[in-house]
């Protein structure tokens, strides 16, 4: 995959603590920004399926009406056990 250089400025503090995370975890600049970046798309994505699935909760429900047969059939033969 062809890489891109570009140029980037942070403020100092910001800097500072990357600095001191990618030093404890011995990346180089580069990795440890990539490394972030794609944590970041991951956790946006992540949070947007989230949000989906809330909504369709939301929206439908839980599906309490099918259950399988099998589960049905196990459910009957439960309950005709003597305790």
């Amino acid at each position: 995959m062809r890489s891109i250089k570009f140029s980037i400025t942070f403020p100092e503090p910001l800097f500072k603590s990357i600095e001191q995370d990618r030093s404890r975890k011995k990346l180089n600049r580069s990795e440890f920004l990539q490394k972030m970046v794609n944590l970041f798309y991951e956790k946006t994505k992540e949070k947007k399926e989230i949000e989906k699935y809330v909504e369709a909760y939301k929206k439908h429900g839980e599906p309490t009406q099918k259950i399988d047969t099998r589960t049905m059939m196990g459910l009957e033969s439960f309950n005709r056990e003597r305790w």
